[in-house]
């Protein structure tokens, strides 16, 4: 067995070579030393650190489905025509709500994971102004839902429902007092989807304030329907818009 002696000379260390070997005639372990120099010319090795590239990883699965979704129904073509300034961050949120179902406050950390890399970052203000900037872009909207109707084609039943969204917002001109049907003591606004029977898709949808009852809203949602250019078509709701005005 070998190994390295430090031996102070003058001020100086000198580095000896050790080799441990067992004498017979003495029946005692021995030393020989081999002169190998001064330790200055023989600096220690310095150990180096490996470098290690940070990998980052994207999530590729769930998008790539949603991205073919979107290009197979001919929504991306469409919102790319009519929002051509903000398509991609659209969609990217349609991918975030439709995966994640949460705040969009919360979108900036999850797009941070996902392969999207035509979309710009996003913070809740960045978001905030997009809504606002879609909210009031009414032609756009209207355009938008004339084409993706177009696309549809919904030319046999459709189905007609709305919905309450409770709020604690005080700076939306619709959110009234009505009935609240998650039994939420809040105000709240009404929506009314209209979706194909045939394609399981919704195509359209408006707004009415949260005081509005679902039967009050037909006349309204036959005018949309003229619009949008259908005619002959099976309506099927629930009994909320039953009333012999309606029936007449």
């Amino acid at each position: 067995m070998s190994y390295i002696i430090k031996q102070k000379i003058k001020g100086r260390i000198y580095l000896y070579k050790a080799e441990s070997y067992w004498d017979k005639d003495k029946q005692q372990a021995r030393q020989k030393r081999i002169y190998i120099g001064p330790e200055e010319e023989h600096p220690k090795k310095v150990k180096r650190r490996l470098q290690i590239e940070s990998v980052i990883t994207r999530n590729l699965g769930n998008i790539k489905l949603l991205q073919s979704v979107a290009k197979e129904t001919g929504l991306k073509k469409i919102l790319t025509d009519i929002f051509p300034d903000c398509c991609e961050e659209i969609l990217a949120l349609c991918y975030y709500d439709i995966m994640e179902g949460t705040a969009s406050y919360k979108f900036p950390y999850w797009h941070n994971e996902q392969n999207l890399p035509g979309v710009k970052k996003m913070h809740s203000a960045n978001i905030s102004k997009l809504y606002d900037c879609i909210g009031g872009r009414q032609k756009e909207r209207m355009d938008f839902i004339k084409k993706w109707t177009l696309q549809i084609n919904p030319q046999e039943g459709i189905y007609y429902d709305i919905t309450s969204l409770s709020s604690y917002s005080t700076n939306i001109d619709f959110i009234e007092w009505g009935y609240n049907r998650d039994g939420e003591n809040l105000p709240q606004i009404n929506m009314g989807l209209v979706c194909c029977q045939k394609q399981s898709l919704p195509f359209f949808y408006t707004v009415f304030p949260g005081s509005i009852a679902d039967v009050s809203t037909i006349k309204n949602h036959l005018k949309y329907l003229k619009i949008l250019k259908l005619k002959d078509v099976l309506h099927i709701q629930d009994k909320g818009f039953c009333s012999v005005a309606n029936i007449l």
